[in-house]
């Protein structure tokens, strides 16, 4: 569904989810949706930390607001954010 069908219905979040692996360990909340926004709108992003040193586990999660825009990121890939 694209946008400006002038339907209002949420598609629910695990469809507009993508799980990013393989992070650097310098990649920020910021710089990965700023890579990942040129497909689509993003609701809200996610990069796990560890609790205790607060470095970053290597995976995040980036949700758009709409499911065909994940599509469209992962048939763009390979993806290459801070080196890797």
């Amino acid at each position: 569904m694209k946008p400006g069908t002038g339907d209002d219905f949420e598609e629910p979040e695990h469809l507009r989810k993508l799980f990013i692996g393989g992070l650097d360990y310098r990649t920020t909340e910021d710089s990965l949706k700023e890579f990942y926004e040129q497909w689509g709108d993003i609701v809200d992003v996610v990069v796990m930390k560890d609790p205790h040193t607060k470095r970053s586990r290597g995976f995040g999660f980036i949700t758009y607001s709409r499911a065909y825009m994940v599509d469209d990121a992962q048939n763009n890939r390979p993806h290459k954010i801070d080196g890797r």
